[in-house]
């Protein structure tokens, strides 16, 4: 039996990256997933897969985080499908925009930052909102949202990116503050650098220096956090922010050029 054997849940982001690699875990552990995201054959071909390899059912949802109605519909649709939620993870983000308008503050198009924020934060907020009456209904429940190891510190570029993932550690304490006492426990996940695209981990290679483990990170590590922070050994975890990411912010910043010197 699986750690999320006949559990529901919704993974945001679904289609590709963390979030697809996260929802095939969930169901592998057992649990029914909706998986939303704004690439509907994508999120439809993954499920199709899960579906396929003998795993626990799963639907693939079309969800606009930045439309607060998509947001609302994809948590009807996942009720109305299985028939309650037990686990939200929000792992929805604006990646297309971080890697292309997301420039430094003194060139920052408000604009820019405003989509950021509706997808990153509120899409979140919204998302929980519609899920908080439904997790209560079924006796208590887990929502997990994935911040970044970009909101714990300070970057040349990506500030949008970075203040919306900093905001959601709040709004994290905020949800698992409010909702606790009704059995919802609320955490975040901050990943470093995930290789999401194995062809392009040489072009990262420069990073691992500055890791305290031999390797860069993998889809798998967070989906391996969203599982433990999801079953019951983490019934006692809440209001916390679970930092995956290899050491990278673990140590001084001379770190790797004292290890080269070595």
């Amino acid at each position: 039996m699986g750690r999320l054997e006949g559990k529901i849940a919704i993974v945001t982001g679904a289609a590709s990256g963390i979030g697809a690699v996260t929802a095939e875990r969930l169901a592998a552990e057992g649990a029914r997933v909706a998986l939303a995201d704004l690439d509907e054959p994508g999120v439809e071909s993954l499920a199709e897969k899960i579906r396929g390899a003998g795993g626990t059912h799963a639907i693939g949802i079309r969800a606009d985080l930045a439309d607060p109605a998509s947001v609302r519909a994809m948590v009807a649709a996942t009720v109305e499908e299985f028939g309650g939620l037990d686990l939200l993870h929000n792992n929805a983000a604006a990646t297309a925009l971080a890697s292309s308008l997301d420039v430094p503050v003194a060139e920052a198009d408000p604009e820019v930052w405003d989509r950021t924020m509706r997808v990153n934060l509120s899409g979140a907020m919204v998302a929980t909102q519609a899920a908080l009456p439904h997790l209560i209904a079924r006796g208590g429940g887990c929502v997990i949202n994935t911040s970044s190891a970009a909101g714990l510190s300070g970057d040349l570029s990506h500030p949008a990116y970075a203040a919306s993932k900093a905001a959601l550690i709040s709004l994290t304490r905020s949800v698992a503050t409010q909702a606790g006492r009704s059995g919802v426990r609320c955490n975040a996940i901050a990943p470093g650098l995930i290789i999401t695209r194995p062809e392009r981990e040489d072009a990262y290679r420069v990073m691992l220096p500055h890791h305290l483990t031999t390797r860069l990170g993998r889809p798998e590590d967070v989906a391996s956090a969203v599982v433990f922070l999801a079953s019951d050994e983490a019934s006692f975890i809440t209001g916390q922010t679970l930092v995956v990411d290899g050491g990278l912010l673990a140590h001084q910043p001379y770190y790797a050029d004292r290890r080269a010197e070595t």
